[in-house]
């Protein structure tokens, strides 16, 4: 992967990108093929203040790709980043699972599409996941993050593993209900 600051994509309208915060900054940005599919790795860090004497820093690192411009607008947000978040212009919507149901907070304007994507398996495998893991599909684009544990290349390694993990588990039905599914990377030795 080739290192590289894209223009912008602190503006991408991702939830993780638009709650109130006092400062925020996109760094340690990669792009390149990972698995068949052209990725951009990146750390997101946001303070609730701009003082920095204060430690309230959030740091996530993330992974972008492209998905189905036909995809409605998902989000699958923690609850507790989602509460941080100002607005939401769509209400939460609930899964058959009140586990799921109190960690993520669902929002898309396509209750089918949503509960299509979010089958128990994409949901027990979340519920898996490290706090703090979510991810969006929004404009021909999907994000996968989860938090920065250490400023080293173990937290890339680990967001393109849970990458991986998410992109496999899309349900297949998914591409029936709107556009076909890109299949997961293969596994090579």
């Amino acid at each position: 992967m080739a290192a590289r600051r894209p223009a912008g994509l602190l503006d991408t309208p991702f939830a993780l990108f638009r709650r109130g915060a006092g400062v925020r900054e996109i760094e340690n940005t990669a792009s390149g093929a990972h698995g068949g599919v052209h990725v951009i790795v990146a750390d997101h860090w946001y303070a609730a203040s701009s003082d920095p004497s204060l430690d309230d820093h959030e740091r996530f690192t993330c992974v972008l790709s492209a998905s189905p411009r036909e995809w409605p607008d998902l989000a699958v947000v923690p609850e507790g980043l989602a509460s941080r978040i100002a607005s939401w212009a769509v209400p939460d919507i609930g899964t058959e699972s009140d586990e799921f149901n109190r960690r993520f907070q669902v929002r898309s304007r396509d209750r089918r599409f949503a509960s299509a994507f979010l089958d128990q398996r994409l949901m027990r495998w979340m519920l898996e996941q490290l706090p703090g893991v979510g991810f969006e599909v929004l404009d021909g684009r999907a994000i996968v993050f989860r938090p920065r544990i250490t400023t080293s290349v173990d937290d890339v390694a680990r967001a393109l593993e849970t990458f991986d993990g998410f992109r496999g588990r899309i349900p297949r039905v998914v591409g029936h209900l709107v556009a076909p599914i890109p299949p997961p990377p293969v596994a090579t030795s």
